[in-house]
C-alpha cells in the first residue's frame, strides 16, 4: 500500500502528528494501515490551517485541568461550583482534568477542552452524568483534543450532548458503565471508542447521531449492542461507520449509514468475530467491507443502496465445529437483504477459509437504473472457499435494464471445493428495458459437488449469452428443475464431468438449448432424463463440441412430443446424433419430478476420467482440459492418499509432486489459506516463499505461461497490499482475462478477478472451438465479421472468402422470427443490411450455404 501523508510544514502541525502517534504507540502493531490512512486524511484539513500552539478559548465560569492555572487536575481539587454545572456556565479544560469524585454533573454547560493534549478521565467509581444539550468540543477546529475517557469501573452517562472535534470523543477504556442516547458526535476522528470486556446490561448506546468523522464507532472491544444510530456524512463519502479492530461480539441493530464510504468495515487483523448487523439501511459506496474476519458474520435484514460493492468479504474463516468457548456460530451468512449497486457487485465473497458454511439467502440484488454503467460485475459472487460449504438459495437477481454494455452476470462461483447449492433463485436480465443485460445468469467454474436446482433464469427481454454455466466441476453434478429461458445457450458446459445427471428442466426460447462446449467423460456417462427442450426452436436442441469419442458417453433421453415438431435436433462435431441419443427409457421422467442423483462423491476409487488424465492425450485439441484434469487429479490424491496403492497413480503423483503440477498448487493452496492462522503463521514470510516458488516454475506450454505470469501480479499485489496497477500490467491481465480458458487455462478466471480492481472483467462468451472437425464445418466466429456492432442505421457485413452458390444471409430475432432475407450471388464478399427500422435491442445474423452448419453472430442495434 503506498500511503503519502500530508506535509508538516510547522512545529504546531507536527506536534499534531506526534500526539496521533503518540496516541496509538500502544496498539501501533495491531491498528491496519488502511485505517491508519483515513486518520491520517482525516487530520490533513486540520494540519494544513495556520494554528497557535495553545487555542485561544472563550471566557468561561471555570478553569481547570493539570495545565490550568491555577492548577487543578482532579474533580476533588476544583472548586466547589464545578462538582455541578448547569445551563449558562461553561468550563475549560487544560491538559488532564480527571473526575475522582462519586459523579460530575453536567447539565446544558459548554466543556472546552483547549488543546490536543486536554483530557478528561472518569476513574472507577466515578461517574460522569451530562444532559440538556451540554456540549464537549475544542475551541476552534484548529486541533483535535483527546478524549473523554472512562477507566474500568467507571461509568459516563450522556443525554441529548454535544461531542465535537475530538481525537476519540468517547473513550471507553475497559470495562464500564455506558448510557449514550440521542447525542450528536460529529468532526471526530473516532466518535466512539470502546475497548475491553464489556457487559451488555451495563450500556446502551441508541439513537445517537455520528456525522462527518472519520469513525463513528472505532471498536476493538467483546460484547457490545448499538441500538438505532444515525451514521451520516456530509459531501463525498469519507467516513466508515464502525470500524472494528480485533474486536469481538458486536451487534449493530437497526439506525441509518447515510452517504458512507463505508458502513461495517472489519480491519485486515487477526481477531474480529462474531460480527452481526441487523436492520440497517445503507447508502454510499459499500455497506460492509472485511477484509479479515472470523467465525460468525451475519448480515440480514438490512437494505443497502451502494455504488460500489454492497457487501465485500475477504480472508474470512469459518469454523465447523466451533470451538469450545466461542458463543457465536462459524458461519457467513447473507440473508434477506435488499440490495442495489450502481458499479461492481452486489455481494462479494473471496478466499474464505475453514469448514464453516458461507449462506447467501433470500436476498434481492438489483442494479440501479440509470444512464451510465451500472451493475457491472456479478450480483452474486463467491470465489476460492477450498473448505468451506456454499449456499446461495433463494435469491432474486435482476439487471433493471440500463445503458451500459453487456456485462458478465447474476450468479458466479469459482473454486469452491466443498458442496455448492445454487438453488431456487430468480435471475433476470433487462427487466425494465435498456440494452444492457447480463452475459450469464448462473456460472459456476472450478466447483465439483455442485447442485442447480429450481433456478429460474431469463433471459429477456435482452439475451443473454447464456443461461447456466457448468465449467470444469469434475464430479457430483446435479441439475434439474431449472427454468431457463430467452438466451443464446440454455445450458453451457465445459470440461471433464463425472456423475452428472441433467434431468426434469425446461429450455425456452434459445439459440442452442445445450451446449457441451470440449465435454469429456470416459467412464461416468452424463445422464439427460426428462427435459422439455420445446423451446429450443431457432437452430437445435443439443450441440455437442469436441471429440465425437466422448459425445458417445453422453445420453440425451427425451420424450419425442417435447420435441420441437417432433424432430431430435442435435449437432456432433465429428460425428452424428445417434452418438449423442437414445430413446426415452420406460421410467422417463415429468418435468419438475424429485430432483437428485446420490452423489457418490470423488474418493472411492480412481476413475476412467483419473486415468484419462494419467494418459497420453490423444487429442492435442484437449492439451489445456488435460492440464486442468492433471492438477484435479493431484488434489484427488493428496486428500485420499490410499489410492496411491494403484501403481499408475502412485507414479504420476510422484511425478506431479517434483513437478509444474506440485508448483501451481501449492501457490494456489498458500494464497487461499494466507490469513488462515492455523494454516500460515507468517503471511509475509510465506508471500515470500510463494513469490520465489512461482519465479522457479519453468513453463512447458501457454497455459502455464500464463498461470506464472498472473500469479506474479497476484502475489506482488497481496504483498504490497497494491491493487492500482500500472497500464502495463493492466494490459497484461486484459489480455489473459481476454483469452479462452479452453485453451489458456486457470489463468483467465484469476485474471478477470484481478480485472475487477480497475475495470469491468472480461468475459469472452464467443471463444468455443467450433466446427472444422469433420472438415466440412465452417468456423462461426471467422466465416464472416459484422460492423458496427452495436449499429443503428445498417449493419455491413464481410465474408472471410467469397461465398458459394446457394448461400443466404438472415437478421433474426432472438426468438427466431426471420426479418430479413438475402440470397447471396455466388462470389460476393461483402453486404449491407439496413437496420434503421428495427427497435433497439439483440438480434442474430445467420449465413447459411449448402451442405454446411449455419453460422450466427449476436448483433445490437441502438439509437
Amino acid at each position: 500500500m503506498k500511503i503519502f501523508l500530508p506535509a508538516v510544514h510547522s512545529t504546531a502541525n507536527k506536534t499534531i502528528v506526534q500526539n496521533l502517534a503518540t496516541f496509538y504507540s500502544e496498539e501501533a502493531k495491531a491498528l491496519s494501515l488502511s485505517f491508519f490512512f483515513r486518520v491520517m486524511m482525516g487530520l490533513f484539513f486540520f494540519a494544513s490551517l495556520p494554528m497557535k500552539a495553545h487555542a485561544q478559548c472563550p471566557v468561561t465560569t471555570y478553569s481547570v485541568g493539570s495545565d490550568a492555572s491555577p492548577s487543578y487536575p482532579t474533580l476533588s481539587s476544583a472548586p466547589a461550583g464545578v462538582a455541578n454545572l448547569t445551563t449558562g456556565q461553561s468550563i475549560k479544560v487544560s491538559g488532564t482534568f480527571t473526575v475522582d469524585q462519586p459523579s460530575w454533573n453536567i447539565s446544558g454547560a459548554n466543556v472546552y477542552l483547549t488543546s490536543s493534549t486536554s483530557e478528561i478521565i472518569v476513574n472507577d467509581t466515578s461517574t460522569l452524568n451530562a444532559s440538556s444539550s451540554a456540549i464537549f468540543q475544542g475551541c476552534n477546529t484548529t486541533y483535535k483534543w483527546l478524549a473523554v475517557r472512562v477507566l474500568q469501573g467507571g461509568t459516563i452517562n450522556a443525554d441529548a450532548c454535544t461531542f465535537t472535534g475530538g481525537l476519540n470523543a468517547v473513550n471507553i477504556a475497559g470495562p464500564a458503565a455506558f448510557t449514550l442516547t440521542g447525542n450528536t458526535f460529529t468532526a471526530n476522528t473516532n466518535c466512539l471508542r470502546i475497548t475491553g470486556q464489556q457487559t451488555v446490561a451495563n450500556h446502551t448506546v441508541t439513537n445517537n447521531t455520528f456525522s462527518n468523522s472519520v469513525t463513528g464507532l472505532y471498536f476493538t472491544g467483546r460484547n457490545v449492542t448499538l441500538g438505532f444510530n444515525t451514521f451520516t456524512n456530509t459531501g463525498i463519502p469519507n467516513m466508515t461507520g464502525v470500524f472494528v479492530n480485533a474486536g469481538q461480539y458486536l451487534l449493530i441493530d437497526d439506525g441509518s449509514m447515510v452517504n458512507l464510504s463505508r458502513g461495517l468495515e472489519i480491519a485486515p487483523i487477526p481477531g474480529s468475530q462474531c460480527i452481526e448487523m441487523n436492520s440497517v439501511v445503507f447508502s454510499g459506496s459499500t455497506a460492509v467491507y472485511a477484509e479479515q474476519g472470523k467465525y460468525s458474520l451475519n448480515i440480514h435484514d438490512c437494505t443497502f443502496r451502494a455504488t460500489k460493492t454492497a457487501i465485500d468479504i475477504k480472508n474470512h474463516i469459518t469454523a465447523f465445529p466451533v470451538p469450545i468457548g466461542t458463543l457465536c456460530g462459524g458461519n457467513i451468512t447473507i440473508v434477506r437483504n435488499t440490495i442495489s449497486t450502481m458499479t461492481e457487485s452486489g455481494v462479494r465473497i473471496a478466499n474464505t477459509n475453514g469448514k464453516g458454511r458461507i449462506e447467501v439467502l433470500n436476498n434481492t440484488v438489483m442494479s440501479e437504473i440509470a444512464s451510465t454503467g451500472s451493475f457491472t460485475y456479478y450480483g452474486i459472487q463467491i470465489t476460492n472457499a477450498l473448505n468451506a460449504r456454499v449456499f446461495v438459495e433463494n435469491n432474486t437477481v435482476v439487471n433493471q435494464g440500463n445503458t451500459q454494455p453487456t456485462v458478465p452476470g447474476g450468479i458466479y462461483l469459482l473454486n469452491c471445493k466443498n458442496e455448492s447449492s445454487v438453488s431456487y433463485n430468480t435471475v433476470k436480465a433487462g427487466q425494465f428495458g435498456g440494452f444492457g443485460d447480463l452475459q450469464f445468469g448462473i456460472n459456476v467454474v472450478g466447483s465439483p459437488h455442485i447442485t442447480a436446482k429450481n433456478n429460474n433464469v431469463d433471459g429477456g427481454p435482452n439475451i443473454m449469452d447464456r443461461a447456466i454455466g457448468i465449467e470444469n466441476p469434475v464430479t457430483d453434478i446435479d441439475l434439474c428443475c431449472n427454468t431457463m429461458t430467452r438466451s443464446t445457450k440454455g445450458l453451457y458446459m465445459l470440461g471433464a464431468h463425472e456423475d452428472c445427471i441433467i434431468q426434469t428442466s425446461i429450455f425456452g426460447a434459445h439459440t442452442e438449448a445445450l451446449y457441451y462446449d470440449m465435454v469429456m467423460s470416459t467412464s461416468a456417462p452424463q445422464i439427460h432424463r426428462g427435459n422439455n427442450w420445446s423451446g429450443a426452436a431457432t437452430a437445435w436442441d443439443g450441440y455437442y463440441n469436441g471429440n465425437s469419442f466422448f459425445a458417445a458417453t453422453v445420453k440425451y433421453q427425451v420424450d419425442p412430443s417435447l420435441l420441437p415438431n417432433l424432430l431430435s435436433k442435435i449437432f456432433v462435431t465429428g460425428g452424428n446424433a445417434s452418438d449423442w441419443f437414445s430413446t426415452p427409457s420406460a421410467a422417463e421422467l415429468p418435468c419438475h419430478s424429485v430432483c437428485g442423483n446420490g452423489f457418490t462423491g470423488e474418493g472411492g476409487s480412481l476413475t476412467g476420467n483419473d486415468y484419462w488424465a494419467m494418459n497420453a492425450l490423444a487429442d492435442p485439441t484437449y492439451a489445456t482440459l488435460h492440464w486442468i484434469a492433471k492438477r484435479n487429479l493431484y488434489t484427488k490424491l493428496l486428500a485420499y492418499p490410499a489410492l496411491l496403492q494403484d501403481a499408475q497413480a502412485s507414479a504420476f503423483f510422484s511425478a506431479a509432486q517434483n513437478g509444474n503440477i506440485g508448483k501451481f498448487h501449492n501457490i494456489e493452496v498458500g494464497i487461499a489459506s494466507l490469513y488462515d492462522p492455523e494454516l500460515t503463521a507468517d503471511p509475509v514470510q510465506k508471500l515470500v516463499e510463494l513469490q520465489t516458488l512461482n519465479a522457479s516454475i519453468v513453463t512447458e506450454a501457454a497455459y502455464q505461461a500464463n498461470e506464472k505470469t498472473i500469479n506474479t501480479l497476484h502475489l506482488a499485489a497481496l504483498a504490497q497490499d497494491d491493487w492500482d496497477f500500472s497500464e502495463s500490467e493492466k494490459a497484461t491481465i486484459d489480455g489473459v482475462a481476454a483469452l479462452c480458458p479452453q485453451a489458456a487455462g486457470n489463468a483467465v478466471y484469476t485474471a478477470r478477478y484481478l480485472q475487477e480492481n480497475y475495470r469491468v472483467p472480461y468475459w469472452n462468451m464467443d471463444c468455443a472451438f467450433v466446427g472444422a472437425r469433420d472438415g466440412e464445418i465452417s468456423n462461426k466466429a471467422k466465416s464472416f465479421a459484422v460492423f458496427p456492432n452495436p449499429a443503428s442505421d445498417a449493419l455491413n457485413i464481410t465474408f472471410a472468402e467469397p461465398v458459394p452458390d446457394g448461400s443466404t444471409v438472415e437478421l433474426l430475432s432472438m426468438t427466431g422470427q426471420a426479418l430479413y432475407t438475402q440470397s447471396l450471388a455466388e462470389g460476393l464478399t461483402s453486404i449491407t443490411i439496413p437496420v434503421n427500422s428495427l427497435s433497439n435491442g439483440y438480434y442474430l445474423i445467420r449465413l447459411s450455404g449448402k451442405g454446411e452448419q449455419p453460422s450466427f453472430q449476436k448483433v445490437t442495434i441502438i439509437r
